[in-house]
């Protein structure tokens, strides 16, 4: 046997795909949970990573640039209006990455986590956590401000 043979990837794999729930289906229930809840949130589509990685979308030559700007972002950025004032209007925002089972962050979302303080949701229960968590702060954040968004 040679002292190159290692399986160890192959026997990763494996245990990935037989965990069952991909990251796509673990997205997919996440969104379809916060539109049911009428969370407010921004979700850059894959397809939009894809396009701008193989040129579909042209970006005039600022590719690089753009896809740069969006590595390492969390998946969803949910959002709980908090008050007005001045004719500014303030929010909460929670930074959620969907990942499945098994999934890592990887390098830039590691560095993105850390700076924005990401939270790893690997099905709905853990997105509820951090619904719950977004409504109960931005009510004692509200209740501190007499001004409130309506």
């Amino acid at each position: 046997m040679s002292e190159y043979y290692n399986p160890q990837p192959k026997v990763k794999r494996k245990a990935r795909r037989a965990n069952g729930v991909k990251e796509a289906d673990v997205q997919a229930a996440v969104n379809a949970l916060l539109d049911v809840l009428g969370v407010d949130y921004l979700r850059i589509p894959d397809a939009v990573y894809r396009a701008f990685k193989t040129g579909v979308m042209p970006c005039g030559g600022q590719r690089g640039a753009v896809l740069a700007e969006l590595r390492g972002w969390a998946d969803n950025v949910l959002f709980k209006p908090l008050y007005e004032r001045a004719g500014i209007k303030y929010c909460l925002a929670a930074f959620v990455e969907n990942k499945s089972a098994t999934g890592q962050l990887h390098g830039e979302q590691k560095v993105m986590a850390r700076r924005l303080g990401y939270n790893v949701c690997r099905d709905v229960a853990e997105l509820r956590l951090v619904i719950d968590g977004l409504h109960m702060e931005a009510e004692i954040i509200q209740h501190l401000h007499p001004a409130r968004v309506t």
